[in-house]
């Protein structure tokens, strides 16, 4: 606190014209305040012999005044001398009393500051956050916490709230709950911590910890002892999420269970993703080091793999017999990686006997295009499996993705196209697409499904209704149609256009049970589409879903009086607009004009990013280049 008795206060006259009062600290003479107060020329006030012709006569030409001038002269040099002494003892009388308000004002003010310290102090302890129970604290604490993975600094919770009071550190500290999620970055700097992340770990306690590992480390010694540190912890891991950006991690992590003694006691949830950085890319298959890590995980269920390579697939050993949930994501540079891949994705399933839920995607490095080339069939049956999504960006025909595959109890499908895909009837048919499949490969896949997602496909209108005719069961449609440009001159362009399909399935539907059979979807009760990019009659295109809606309901109504049908008598129509092409006043009059008050119907709607093709192109690589450092 600043004392008073500090302060020593100066006055100067550094000009004719203005008085400087000056504040200072003693010792190092620091300035605390300055103030200058100016001096107007009015206020002075000169004797009339400054004026008279002496002062101007003598001023002007330099002549010896008379004797009777410097009489006058002497005189007034006395009355001068007479009141300098006048005003210099006036000065100094100002000065002491000057002095001394400067001294009486530091002295209040720096009782002012104490003051407002002692009731900034009396309020914080009786603040109302230090009057909540633990309990309230707790849950509040829980909500300041970031959704998912978190960073620890100490400007986000939970370490902030660590640095309030000693009531709220021992809270923080005792909830186990704050953390449970961390997420830390494998490098250098963090090897100095290694006391501190121990400890932070240590506060999960019997918590089970959901830890993500995100390291880009190429030092081996230090590798070694970050994933001593963690593999401490990973008994109680529920969750790992690790990234390996570099060949001195792999490694590192390929050797933690060296002695064959590591556990994942209570890992249930495992995603892995290698980088695709130059010094992790195989020069041959048989260069990639097996990773045993994950062998001993008796309770891990989900599993979500993103490798820059297929070999990486073949040399990771998890218990896959025990997998309820696979996911793999691969990168391919080639042709021959493409045919790799899928012929050891295969073999790997064939592995995940309980399998119920299968996710993959098979995507080309940037600039890289691949085809599939000499693709043997292989089976691959799991009655068990309930859910497939595929992600694809593949040249030429896909089947070889799709031939083999036999859930006879799947229940769900969503195939994601990088780029136009086209479903053709049969190989007899030419395809316009770059990309494309036949109904003969998905046939099995679409037959028995109660929910299908097609995004970025296109169906010629006269195969619209053999294709769907194949989904009999389906509950749930989401569908992102395209079709080809009618401007030929860019043949290269496709738009979104499901204007066909929406006649269709407003013409085909049922008004009594006995007619069901004429009906297309006859057990559909919710309808995803995307609205056109490239309809400019609003009006007419919102008629168009309110004819489907009435109709649909109409139908749906109908079919309840049918004890066997499972359809309720609501349906729901979800439409999704992009934010960059549809305005906010155009969604309001498609949504106003698709009139459904009368109907046993819902419409929906929700605003997404741009889901053109070339927009998911862009963002599948901006994705991949932040996962994996392409190079």
């Amino acid at each position: 606190m600043l004392r008073w008795k500090t302060l020593k206060t100066e006055i100067s006259a550094e000009t004719n014209h203005e008085v400087v009062v000056t504040k200072k600290m003693q010792g190092d003479r620091t300035t605390i305040d300055s103030f200058k107060f100016p001096v107007g020329q009015a206020c002075l006030r000169e004797d009339p012999l400054v004026d008279s012709f002496i002062f101007s006569g003598c001023t002007r030409t330099g002549t010896v005044p008379t004797s009777i001038e410097i009489a006058r002269l002497d005189q007034f040099r006395e009355d001068c001398e007479t009141e300098i002494g006048r005003l210099d003892k006036q000065i100094t009388e100002t000065e002491s009393t000057v002095l001394q308000s400067c001294f009486e004002l530091a002295r209040l003010y720096a009782r002012l500051m104490t003051k407002k310290k002692q009731l900034h102090a009396a309020r914080s302890f009786c603040a109302p956050v230090r009057t909540l129970p633990p309990d309230v604290l707790n849950v509040v604490f829980e909500m300041c916490l970031p959704e998912g993975f978190y960073t620890l600094n100490k400007r986000n919770a939970p370490l902030i709230l660590c640095h309030v009071c000693k009531l709220w550190r021992d809270i923080a500290i005792n909830n186990t709950l704050l953390w449970k999620s961390p997420r830390f970055d494998l490098s250098a700097r963090l090897n100095k911590y290694s006391d501190a992340i121990r400890a932070v770990l240590e506060r999960a306690q019997k918590r089970s910890l959901y830890l993500q590992l995100w390291g880009h480390l190429s030092f081996s010694d230090t590798c070694r002892r970050l994933l001593v540190l963690f593999a401490d912890f990973f008994p109680k891991c529920k969750m790992l999420d690790l990234f390996i950006a570099t060949t001195a991690l792999y490694r590192g992590v390929c050797k933690l269970d060296a002695g064959g003694n590591l556990i994942f006691e209570n890992l249930q949830s495992l995603s892995l993703s290698i980088s695709n950085s130059k010094d992790l890319r195989p020069t041959f298959p048989g260069a990639v080091k097996a990773l045993c890590t994950f062998r001993k995980a008796p309770r891990l269920e989900q599993v979500y793999l993103k490798l820059p390579h297929p070999s990486f697939l073949q040399n990771t050993v998890i218990p896959y017999s025990q997998l309820l949930k696979f996911g793999c994501s691969l990168v391919l540079r080639s042709s021959v990686d493409l045919t790799t891949a899928i012929s050891t994705w295969k073999r790997t399933l064939s592995k995940c006997t309980k399998i119920e839920s299968i996710e993959v995607a098979f995507l080309p490095a940037p600039g890289k295009r691949v085809s599939i080339q000499d693709a043997h069939p292989q089976e691959v049956a799991h009655i068990s499996m309930r859910a497939l999504t595929v992600t694809v960006d593949i040249d030429g025909n896909i089947d070889a993705v799709f031939d083999g595959l036999n859930f006879e109890g799947q229940e769900e499908m969503t195939f994601d196209a990088a780029q136009p895909c086209e479903i053709r009837l049969d190989q007899t048919t030419v395809p316009i697409a770059d990309m494309h499949t036949t109904l003969h490969a998905l046939g099995h896949t679409f037959f028995g499904l109660s929910r299908l997602t097609l995004l970025r496909v296109f169906i010629a209108d006269r195969f619209l209704l053999p294709v769907f005719q194949m989904t009999p069961t389906l509950r749930y449609l989401e569908i992102l149609h395209l079709k080809p440009c009618d401007n030929f001159a860019n043949t290269g362009r496709w738009i979104d256009d499901d204007s066909q399909l929406l006649a269709l399935i407003t013409k085909m539907v049922a008004t009594s049970p006995a007619k069901l059979k004429d009906a297309l979807f006859p057990n559909l009760d919710h309808l995803h589409l995307y609205y056109s990019s490239y309809h400019k009659d609003h009006a007419e295109k919102a008629m168009a879903y309110a004819n489907l809606v009435q109709a649909r309901s109409t139908m749906n109504s109908a079919m309840k009086e049918d004890s066997d049908s499972p359809t309720g008598s609501h349906f729901i129509l979800e439409l999704s607009f992009s934010k960059y092409v549809h305005s906010k006043s155009v969604i309001s009059s498609v949504l106003t004009g698709i009139n459904h008050e009368n109907c046993h119907a819902d419409v929906c709607h929700k605003v997404v990013n741009d889901f053109s093709w070339t927009a998911f192109k862009l963002q599948v690589k901006d994705e991949y280049s932040r996962l994996f450092d392409y190079e």
